[in-house]
């Protein structure tokens, strides 16, 4: 590598992981303003804009998780590979990863723009909002190849161990949107108004510069593409062993829209103030985790650089680390929530009905924020270590086999508060399970 510092196999564990871990809960907090700037502007135009934006959320929440799961993959392939110390190896599957991104982005778009209107229309979108959908989702997919690129490169990116870059990109790309979005939207200078579709042009404006940013920092920082026609042998090789953890990766993304979705619906039968209250606990919730996601997205590579170099013992000692910081991470986050849910969720709403809703679920549901914790951290290390189904095995657990049977039960006998503390269950049951399967799952150095 170019860059020394992105060797994982050496020197202190608990600092450099958390050096890892917090720009990635900066570029996190990037992501949420990203898509808080959109939400808002478009709101300025019109509740019909607004509808349609939401509309489209569900179609591009599923394409981010296919293109987020084949990002595992390659990170995990990638950071073995570095591991080995195989540099041209490293080179060869990082290209190889990008031409997969350049596949994946005439697929997709051809995919979506042929099943646009049926499946908007499915939906419920009709009318004035259905015609609005579709001028803002088809140039959304027209110009996903600025999107798909830049997440797979940053993948690749952060299996050299540096975190910081992608963070910065995404920090970057928010900064332009936040710039763009009003510009185009309402029209600024020489540029018209364009409404709902200014935002879109705006959005693919901020990921065309990452996408440069991105082919940037691989190419000339850590010399991590091979400038060559690629041998198809190799490139259905490196596809094979990216999809491999990729595709049960982006399947398993999958499950959080669909049980969310059906935890709503339970909510829903307390009422509509309810949901509006569970959707606002939510919000609260992303940003209360954010440093269980920066660490679970910095242990990935750091496992990976170690399997690859065979040091089992520094993987052990990671998770470990990674464990200790979960629970302390956890433990205050509960200790904030419990003690200032009400006057928290009193920020988002003044119905008491949804108070009470949002601020039920934040002093239940962060009490497992520790221990569910170490879920997400044993998932992630086992797709570092290529073993995708195992780390599937977990997440299924939680949120197909655990979360709605218990919520269904804990609402049954105790109203809405036991649905959330369902929910809480589940995520210790998890949690606890994942924990005890790291002690066996990896094996004697």
């Amino acid at each position: 590598m170019k860059n020394s510092t992105s060797n994982l196999t050496e020197g202190p564990i608990g600092s450099r992981l958390l050096r890892m871990a917090v720009p990635m809960m900066l570029g996190m907090v990037a992501i949420m303003l990203f898509n808080v700037a959109d939400t808002f502007f478009v709101g300025q135009i019109g509740a019909q804009e607004l509808a349609a934006m939401g509309y489209s959320f569900p179609v591009i929440f599923v394409l981010n998780s296919i293109v987020f799961g084949i990002g595992i993959g390659a990170m995990s392939i990638i950071s073995i590979a570095i591991g080995k110390g195989n540099h041209h190896q490293v080179q060869r599957i990082t290209t190889h990863t990008l031409i997969l991104a350049l596949a994946l982005t005439f697929a997709l778009s051809a995919i979506g723009l042929a099943t646009m209107h049926p499946i908007f229309t499915s939906l419920g979108a009709s009318g004035n909002v259905l015609a609005l959908v579709e001028q803002y989702v088809s140039i959304w997919y027209l110009g996903i190849f600025f999107l798909v690129i830049p997440m797979l490169g940053n993948s690749a990116i952060r299996a050299t161990g540096d975190t910081k870059t992608p963070a910065y990109i995404m920090a970057f790309a928010a900064i332009v949107n936040i710039i763009l979005d009003p510009a185009f939207i309402f029209g600024y200078g020489p540029i018209p108004a364009m409404g709902l579709q200014g935002a879109a042009i705006a959005t693919i404006i901020s990921w065309a510069l990452t996408f440069f940013a991105s082919l940037y920092v691989l190419k000339y920082r850590y010399d991590l593409l091979e400038i060559a026609i690629p041998k198809f042998d190799e490139l259905i090789s490196s596809w094979g062993k990216i999809l491999q953890v990729g595709l049960p990766a982006s399947a398993t993304n999958l499950l959080f829209p669909l049980s969310m979705g059906i935890l709503t619906a339970m909510v829903a039968t307390y009422g509509d103030e309810a949901v509006a209250g569970f959707g606002v606990a939510g919000r609260i919730e992303s940003l209360a985790i954010i440093g269980v996601i920066g660490m679970s997205t910095s242990i990935a590579p750091f496992v990976g650089q170690n399997f690859g170099a065979k040091k089992i013992e520094r993987i052990k000692k990671g998770l470990s680390f990674s464990f200790k910081f979960g629970m302390v991470w956890g433990a205050a986050m509960f200790a904030i929530l419990f003690l200032f849910a009400y006057p928290i969720s009193s920020l988002f709403s003044s119905d008491p009905l949804i108070i009470f809703s949002s601020a039920a679920y934040l002093t239940i549901v962060p009490i497992c924020y520790g221990i569910s914790a170490m879920g997400a951290f044993v998932s992630q290390s086992l797709n570092a270590m290529r073993r995708p189904l195992e780390a599937s095995a977990i997440l299924l657990l939680r949120l197909a086999i655990l979360a709605v049977p218990l919520a269904w039960l804990g609402s049954t006998l105790f109203g809405l508060e036991g649905l959330y503390a369902g929910i809480a269950v589940a995520h210790i049951v998890t949690g606890a399970t994942a924990y005890f399967y790291s002690k066996r799952m990896l094996p004697a150095e």
